[in-house]
């Protein structure tokens, strides 16, 4: 009983040490908000209420076919929000906590000429228009 018992205290043991490993490994590397410039991996999309999960599968349709899913990416100063293989340029402003993004294509009647970002952690949430929010992750 006893050898029972020294085995089940190195399972729970080891069992305990790999949760500990990933949870390490599951939080954000960042303890305050992520910079404008990290690298954003888009993880959602809301078009006024539809909410579209963009992880998982989708990133393997993205791998396989070459359809690209959102990416965001700044250099604190201009900005470039890639969607369905075209990039959208444009500048950003910091204002506080929101960050104004005016787009370089305002001659595209679809295009927004200012859209709003905000970080939380390391969640970014780009409102593109009213009502259709990009939600990405830092990583």
């Amino acid at each position: 009983m006893n050898k029972k018992m020294s085995l089940l205290k190195k399972i729970f043991s080891l069992l305990a040490a790999c949760i500990l490993t990933f949870g390490l490994f599951a939080c954000g590397s960042y303890s305050g908000d992520a910079p404008i410039t990290a690298k954003w991996k888009v993880t959602q999309i809301n078009n006024h209420g539809t909410v579209t999960d963009m992880t998982g599968a989708w990133q393997v349709v993205d791998a396989v076919s070459g359809t690209k899913v959102p990416e965001f990416t700044s250099d604190g100063n201009n900005f470039t929000f890639s969607m369905s293989g075209k990039d959208h340029n444009g500048t950003l402003v910091q204002n506080g906590d929101i960050y104004e993004l005016y787009w370089d294509n305002t001659n595209n009647t679809n295009s927004p000429k200012m859209s709003t970002a905000k970080i939380t952690g390391n969640v970014l949430e780009v409102e593109l228009k009213d009502g259709i929010v990009v939600t990405f992750e830092a990583k």
